[in-house]
């Protein structure tokens, strides 16, 4: 867990929930700092796991998503 610093940018890592998370902070470190900090908080007062969002896409919507691109894929490619 930390801050660092990966092609000019400032990164903060860290475990939550189990999960090993990544953020993209930006170029200052203090700010980097204050956010790891933060973070660190809301995971020990279980806060964190509050801010997730729900996932809201169901498997019937993927899978008509998944059949029209492969139909339309098809009718692009030609089998002869």
């Amino acid at each position: 867990m930390g801050v660092f610093r990966k092609q000019g940018v400032f990164w903060i890592d860290y475990y939550a929930d189990g999960h090993h998370k990544r953020e993209r902070i930006g170029l200052d470190k203090r700010l980097a700092e204050t956010v790891h900090r933060q973070r660190k908080v809301e995971i020990a007062k279980r806060k964190y796991l509050d801010k997730q969002r729900p996932i809201t896409t169901t498997f019937d919507h993927l899978a008509n998503a998944y059949f029209c691109n492969a139909r339309d894929q098809r009718q692009k490619c030609s089998w002869t």
